[in-house]
């Protein structure tokens, strides 16, 4: 992760770059580097 907090849209920004997909209370990882989803509750 990037050292720095701007506000939460660069978080976002950060999260689409590594192919993350925040639905709810649910984080969906769509693999940036891999062929598997990884589905985490936070």
């Amino acid at each position: 992760m990037k050292s720095g907090c701007s506000g939460n849209r660069e978080k976002l920004d950060t999260y689409r770059e590594r192919g993350f997909v925040v639905i709810g209370e649910k984080t969906i990882y769509t693999g940036y580097t891999h062929d598997f989803y990884m589905v985490a509750a936070n």
